[in-house]
């Protein structure tokens, strides 16, 4: 089966809609899974794959990191570019110089 995915890799400068779709052959028993799991959480079957490249890429680049912190990395980069992010102040050290 064929399903076409934008490629992950971006420049920076253009945006997603500039960004042609490059067909690739996926297996079905992946197709299958992705139809499932791509309507519990309301996602395309392609946005459902991308998103599982996505995250198979962060793991693979920090597999120190567990999934569930990784996930709340990304949902704060969202919540950031929707303006709901709050700053984090760091407490000021009580130690005194050396």
């Amino acid at each position: 089966m064929k399903l076409s995915l934008v490629p992950p890799q971006k420049c920076g400068n253009e945006k997603k809609e500039d960004i042609m779709p490059t067909a690739v052959k996926i297996s079905d028993e992946l197709i299958a899974k992705a139809k499932v799991t791509s309507k519990v959480f309301k996602r395309s079957i392609a946005g459902q794959i991308e998103y599982w490249a996505k995250i198979g890429q962060i793991i693979e680049e920090n597999p120190d990191l567990p999934l569930p912190f990784i996930q709340d990395i990304l949902i704060g980069k969202e919540q950031i570019k929707l303006g709901q992010g709050t700053s984090y102040v760091f407490p000021s050290s009580h130690r005194s110089a050396v």
